[in-house]
C-alpha cells in the first residue's frame, strides 16, 4: 500500500511539473516599463538565477539621449523561464525586454493571439511580428519575445512605416 501510494504521490508531482507552463505576456503591462535601473535591478536580483549590467552602451534605443544599460537576467522566475532575457535601459529608465525562447513557443503564443483574433499590427516576414499599441512583438532570428514600452511605440510605427 505504502509503495502504491509513494507511486501515485511521485506520479502526480511529476505531472504537475511537466504540466507547468511558461508565461509570456503579450503586452507590455506585465514589466516595470518607466522604472528606474536602480529599482529594476533590485528586484531582478531577486528574481534571476545570475543578474550581468553592462554599461556605458552605444546608444541604440532612440529614447537614449545620455546612457544605455543592459542587464542580462538567467532564469527569470516569474515567468518560470529558463534562459536569457535582456533588460534594456535608456537613460536610466526600463525601455526594452528581450526574452529569448524557443522558435516553438513564439509559434505557439502567435496561434494562441490568431485564434483571439488580434493580429499583429506590423509584419516583416521571417523576421518579425508587432503588436504596437500592445508593446510587444516576436522576432525569429534569433528567436525571442519583444517587449517595449509605451514611449517607444510611435518610433518603432515610424521605423516599420518606413520598412512598408
Amino acid at each position: 500500500m505504502r509503495k502504491t501510494l509513494l507511486m501515485v504521490l511521485t506520479l502526480a508531482t511529476l505531472s504537475a511539473f511537466a504540466t507547468a507552463k511558461q508565461h509570456y505576456a503579450t503586452n507590455n503591462h506585465e514589466l516595470p516599463f518607466g522604472q528606474n535601473l536602480t529599482k529594476v535591478l533590485k528586484k531582478l536580483e531577486a528574481q534571476c538565477s545570475t543578474v550581468t549590467v553592462h554599461e556605458n552602451l552605444d546608444l541604440e534605443v532612440p529614447t537614449a539621449t545620455v546612457s544605455q544599460t543592459q542587464i542580462d537576467c538567467m532564469d527569470y522566475k516569474p515567468i518560470q523561464h529558463s534562459g536569457l532575457s535582456e533588460w534594456v535601459f535608456a537613460d536610466g529608465l526600463l525601455d526594452i525586454v528581450w526574452v529569448l525562447s524557443p522558435i516553438d513557443e513564439l509559434e505557439a503564443t502567435k496561434q494562441t493571439l490568431d485564434k483571439k483574433g488580434i493580429l499583429p499590427d506590423y509584419t516583416l516576414t521571417g523576421f518579425a511580428d508587432f503588436y504596437l499599441d500592445r508593446g510587444f512583438g516576436f522576432r525569429y532570428q534569433p528567436s525571442e519575445f519583444l517587449y517595449f514600452s509605451d514611449r517607444l511605440i510611435p518610433y518603432y510605427r515610424a521605423w516599420l512605416v518606413g520598412q512598408q
